[in-house]
């Protein structure tokens, strides 16, 4: 998959993105030569309170 495809999140984190793997969602961030996986969530867990 490309980088870009996943959601922007600005109500998680600055430039954080999310996508879906299985049962989980994946927060990361695109920095200058890589991708940075911030945290993986469970798709039952709330998200407020992840930032």
């Amino acid at each position: 998959l490309h980088p870009q495809i996943g959601r922007e999140r600005p109500d998680i984190g600055k430039g954080v993105r999310s996508a879906i793997s299985g049962a989980y969602l994946i927060l990361y961030q695109l920095l200058e030569d890589r991708v940075e996986v911030v945290r993986y969530v469970h798709m039952r867990r709330r998200l407020e309170g992840l930032n």
